[in-house]
């Protein structure tokens, strides 16, 4: 979360036009897909950075310019983690689905193998 929030701030105070998302909000999205935390809670820290940014902003008296830039950004990447998140989630989910599919299978062939066992014995 540190990495991640470090990596937001600088991105939203910096000039680069052609720079994205920060990779370490795709990765800090990843570890917390793997919890069972409730999205809203996962999220919250990156719903809650336009408001800070803003007050932050405004405390330092930054150019309006700057401050609309931060918000656009801190929006955008509020509704990238909100993508990955939620890719993540549905990946994951995925995997568990093909392992019970799995699972099922594997138990179908058992139950088939002792029906013929105790068919012939």
């Amino acid at each position: 979360m540190r990495q991640a929030a470090d990596d937001v701030a600088v991105w939203l105070l910096s000039d680069d036009d052609a720079a994205g998302v920060p990779t370490s909000v795709e990765d800090l999205c990843r570890v917390k897909a793997l919890q069972d935390d409730k999205p809203s809670s996962v999220l919250k820290p990156l719903y809650d950075l336009k408001p800070r940014v803003l007050a932050w902003l405004r405390a330092h008296e930054a150019p309006e310019a700057l401050s609309v830039r931060a918000a656009e950004r801190a929006e955008l990447a509020f509704l990238h983690s909100v993508d990955c998140y939620l890719r993540c989630r549905e990946d994951l989910n995925r995997l568990r689905l093909d392992e019970v599919r799995r699972e099922t299978k594997m138990l179908q062939r058992h139950l088939d193998n002792l029906e013929r066992e105790k068919g012939i014995a």
